[in-house]
């Protein structure tokens, strides 16, 4: 069985808020993440960073 490269693939396109910075924006793909975070590219911003599922907030309907 192949390993996923991604820990949260139904994830990947959401729309999501961070519940400290009140931030929006959508998170992407990134080759080397590990199992404890997910990359979002913040509204504005020019490169994904790692933020904890748990400090997120899915701001639209899941797929």
């Amino acid at each position: 069985m192949r390993e996923l490269n991604q820990p949260y693939p139904k994830q990947i396109g959401r729309r999501v808020m961070h519940d400290e910075t009140q931030k929006q924006g959508v998170v992407v793909v990134q080759p080397d993440s590990d199992a404890t975070h997910v990359y979002v590219l913040f509204d504005g911003a020019s490169q994904a960073i790692p933020c904890h599922p748990g400090s997120l907030e899915y701001v639209d309907q899941a797929a």
